[in-house]
């Protein structure tokens, strides 16, 4: 069940990049719906944003910081992992992305749009339609970069702070609005008041919104058809799956309330907002939102077991459920190590959206750990031993979250894997 999280290569030219990783391709161009990139290797377009200065590319062991963000099909952000330095770059860390870092230089911005079916080598890629392309901002950052952003931060801190709390005040006094104001420094308005607990941690929050900036520019909406995706967006409550300043405003709020967010820069993207985007660095924000619903884990699959008769499934910490059908023996896979698997995908309403049990069907193999995979396959098998068959029951956040892979996959969706545990070393 691959899950494609990050896959990073330089604007080098072609022949740098064969000469230096030893890679054989027949040479093709760009689609005509990726202008401006350009062909790395066949599946793989590469744009680069700005070209850093150092003229060695990293090395094996090198201790480097970076930035990488991921997108879906149609450009729309699935995650930011931020930003993170002081990481060894080591095989067994970065695994198949290792040889894609090795290519790249410090200082070097890129976007780049992968082909599922390249980015698999062969493998299945359960959820995601073959020949889609997925997107990428990667970031490379000199020593001398963070030296640079960080003392820079910490001189700019206050005095951003003061200014855009002099803009947010000046927005509030001119349109009328008197606020409530969070310790944290998020201001809101409650228009109508919910009912019920409010969501704790871990709790899955249903969400409609829209967001904008201070200038009444909409940069994104699940309430408008414009922007392509109009079903509600759920997400784990205080689980860093957003940014901080919903974390905290979702906290505050009751099923069915609707609400506006006034959100500074700090608790919004900061200095690194979405690229390509209208979203600038140390932009506040402004959200309408409704909290449409609140789930707790058990709800998604509460209603099915009771009406499947299934009584024996064990709870992980995490929260997939999984009930082993056929024992296996030995120890369990640890992170790290390779498992390979056999499985059926299907949805509560028994739809099989992915398969290789079937006649033909080669066994898939993933490394523990390395987010190769949806996160609750991460989990699930490693209460599993070898040659064990088990339902994994997998809530949405835990899989594709309000993230559409394909049209057989609805966003939201908790999922059901039959699977057996062939091997692993």
């Amino acid at each position: 069940m691959k899950k494609f999280l990050i896959t990073c290569l330089t604007a080098l030219s072609t022949t740098a990049l064969v000469a230096q990783n030893n890679i054989s391709f027949t040479p093709i161009d760009a689609p005509m719906m990726f202008p401006g990139y350009a062909p790395v290797v066949k599946g793989l377009f590469a744009k680069t944003v700005k070209a850093g200065n150092s003229k060695s590319t990293l090395q094996l062991n090198q201790t480097i910081a970076f930035k990488i963000s991921m997108y879906d099909a149609n450009d729309k952000l699935m995650r930011d992992f931020g930003f993170q330095k002081n990481v060894p770059l080591k095989k067994e860390t970065f695994g198949f992305l290792t040889s894609a870092f090795l290519t790249m230089h410090e200082g070097d911005s890129v976007t780049l749009k992968v082909n599922i079916d390249s980015l698999s080598n062969g493998q299945a890629h359960p959820g995601i339609d073959n020949g889609a392309f997925v997107g990428y901002g990667i970031k490379i950052f000199s020593a001398q970069d963070v030296a640079v952003m960080e003392q820079k931060s910490k001189e700019a801190a206050a005095a951003k702070k003061l200014q855009e709390e002099a803009t947010m005040k000046k927005y509030f006094a001119d349109h009328k609005i008197t606020p409530q104001r969070t310790p944290e420094g998020l201001y809101y308005t409650i228009t109508t008041v919910g009912t019920g607990e409010l969501a704790v941690s871990g709790d899955n929050v249903v969400a409609n919104y829209r967001g904008k900036l201070f200038d009444g520019t909409v940069f994104d909406s699940n309430m408008d058809s414009a922007f392509h995706h109009v079903q509600p967006f759920t997400f784990p409550i205080q689980q860093h799956r957003v940014i901080q300043g919903w974390d905290i405003a979702f906290s505050l709020l009751k099923k069915g309330s609707k609400a506006t967010l006034y959100i500074p820069s700090a608790l919004a993207y900061g200095e690194n907002p979405p690229p390509g985007g209208k979203i600038q660095a140390n932009d506040p924000l402004i959200f309408d939102v409704e909290l449409v619903d609140i789930q707790h884990p058990e709800d998604q699959f509460g209603k099915y077991f009771k009406e499947h008769n299934i009584t024996n499934a064990k709870k992980t910490p995490e929260g997939v459920y999984y009930v082993i059908t056929s024992p296996g023996t030995g120890s369990s896979p640890l992170p790290g190590q390779t498992i390979t698997a056999r499985y059926t995908g299907k949805l509560l309403d028994g739809t099989v959206f992915d398969s290789n049990m079937n006649p033909g069907g080669s066994p898939f193999s993933f490394t523990v750990g390395q987010g190769q995979v949806i996160r609750g396959w991460d989990i699930g098998f490693q209460f599993l031993n070898k040659g064990a068959k088990a339902t994994l029951y997998i809530p949405s956040e835990l899989a594709y979250g309000a993230s559409s892979p394909a049209p057989s996959i609805p966003a939201n969706s908790p999922m059901i894997f039959e699977v057996e545990l062939v091997d692993f070393k």
